[in-house]
């Protein structure tokens, strides 16, 4: 319940249902049960994705600390670079979504932000090859009936698949998350407080 409960908090408006999600790479050729699962945590954003997400062309990563800022990120390739999108919800608003899915509250905060980085589909290659690594890596299945309390979830669509992981066991995609902040977060979301302060 609490890897639902902090999906929920990193989805930011994801509807309250429980879906199981196999601890295993789904193939959505073979069931379009992934499909609908990450279109239904995707659809209260109204993201521009294609009929066919997910796809190759898409990437999509949830971090999901018990104790930290979670964070969702969205990469599309584009013929001139990448789209993304990235929200995050800072741990002081981690119950803010309990109250809103009882109706106590009618609005979440967040801070969400949108970016594109022009240039070839080289940059786009390499963050896929590494989401493909992280997806193989043995440490990023979760073992059938392990548990863990108080880590960090993980959510990976990429390549028409869907995993979840947890970093008890130091998985990969700890290490998946700290390139993603490095290579595009922090590069490419600046934000100029004084700005934003005005």
């Amino acid at each position: 319940m609490r890897r639902i409960y902090f999906l929920i908090l990193a989805l930011f408006f994801v509807s309250c249902k429980q879906k199981v999600v196999d601890n295993k790479a789904v193939d959505n050729s073979k069931t379009d049960s992934t499909a609908k699962f990450v279109l239904s945590l995707l659809d209260p954003f109204s993201l521009p994705l294609s009929k066919n997400f997910p796809d190759s062309n898409t990437l999509l990563f949830v971090c999901a600390p018990s104790f930290g800022t979670s964070f969702t990120i969205l990469c599309q390739k584009k013929k001139d670079g990448i789209r993304g999108v990235l929200y995050e919800v800072a741990p002081v608003n981690h119950t803010a979504v309990w109250h809103f899915e009882n109706g106590d509250r009618k609005a979440l905060p967040f801070n969400g932000y949108s970016f594109n980085i022009e240039g070839n589909s080289m940059q786009f290659s390499s963050l896929i090859n590494n989401a493909r690594n992280a997806m193989k890596e043995k440490s990023a299945i979760k073992q059938e009936g392990a548990r863990c309390f108080d880590g960090t979830s993980y959510y990976l669509v990429c390549d028409k698949k869907l995993i979840a992981a947890d970093d008890c066991k130091d998985s990969i995609f700890t290490k998946f998350s700290i390139y993603l902040q490095d290579s595009l977060i922090n590069k490419y979301v600046k934000i100029d407080v004084s700005k934003a302060i005005n």
